[in-house]
């Protein structure tokens, strides 16, 4: 097995895995393959999943791949807060080289060339992150979840103040809240509530995201996913720190945030960072992300508590 490539894009790379620390998930999965890499958490404490993805060569150049998966995909658990602190440390470097090695367990060794404050000559700095290779059959079964269609998909308002809304739920003590809303409505109804206190919230005058086919092509209004009437609110009941450390994307500076709502099944969050080939807020059929090649998303999938 062989893996080496340069990193051209450290920016977007930090983006990808700057919220992952903010989860607190202790690892991450990444997947090396020559068009797209992945980057993936299973095993958070509160059982949200992320699964992000970009293209290959938007981050990487001088690629070189060899394993015996047939694609020769190479997939790495990685620890979460280690991979962050060295991806931190390519911003300012000019020259970012990564492979895999062996000192003397695997570790995926990261070479950065940066300019000395002094001016003189430049500094060379290693990080060895230590990994866990993942088999073949593992990479075969690293699949992202396939939601049914999602009953309704909201674009969410700036983060900052959305965050301010949570974190006023999270001051009175309310372990889980509901979000709710209708297709067309374009408003998006926050509730919470403690044996003292009610709280919801009404924000109003949002988007809708389109939805788009498997070719990227305007797919039209949403079936309902659910047998709701005309009339009927979708909404999740979700876990209030669960959505909370969701929110914690803004680290990303994504270009647009969507929610998805599946109706009491679960809460799905798609976070853009960048659309150079089509707008922000399309969403594939099946709450999938679209299909853009040429895009970088986060996706959180937010599962329902019962309270």
């Amino acid at each position: 097995m062989r893996m080496k490539f340069k990193v051209i894009s450290p920016k977007t790379l930090a983006k990808l895995v700057a919220p992952l620390d903010k989860l607190g998930a202790r690892h991450c999965t990444l997947r090396f393959s020559r068009h797209r890499f992945y980057l993936v958490v299973k095993d958070a404490a509160d059982a949200t999943q992320v699964w992000s993805h970009a293209p290959a060569d938007l981050l990487f150049e001088e690629m070189l791949l060899e394993s015996s998966h047939p694609n020769s995909d190479i997939a790495l658990s990685v620890p979460t807060a280690l991979l962050h602190r060295a991806v931190k440390s390519m911003a300012t470097a000019h020259a970012v080289t990564v492979k895999l090695a062996r000192n003397p367990t695997p570790v995926l060794t990261m070479t950065m060339v940066a300019e000395s404050k002094a001016g003189a000559r430049p500094v060379v700095i290693h990080h060895d992150v230590p990994i866990r290779v993942l088999k073949r059959s593992a990479i075969d079964e690293l699949r992202e979840p396939r939601m049914p269609w999602s009953d309704v998909y909201v674009a969410l308002p700036p983060l900052a103040t959305l965050r301010a809304m949570i974190d006023r739920i999270k001051a009175m003590g309310a372990t889980h809240l509901t979000l709710a809303s209708r297709h067309g409505l374009g408003e998006l109804r926050i509730r919470a509530e403690t044996p003292n206190v009610q709280f919801e919230t009404v924000i109003g005058r949002l988007e809708h995201a389109r939805v788009v086919d498997e070719r990227g092509q305007d797919a039209g209004p949403a079936p309902l996913a659910t047998a709701l009437r005309a009339d009927q609110l979708a909404e999740v009941t979700v876990a209030t720190a669960d959505f909370s450390r969701v929110l914690q994307c803004y680290v990303a500076h994504p270009t647009q945030v969507v929610l998805a709502i599946h109706h009491q099944v679960c809460a799905v969050v798609y976070a853009h960072l960048d659309a150079p080939d089509s707008p922000p807020d399309d969403v594939g059929r099946g709450g999938q992300a679209a299909p853009n090649q040429s895009e970088s998303v986060l996706t959180y999938y937010v599962p329902a508590r019962i309270m």
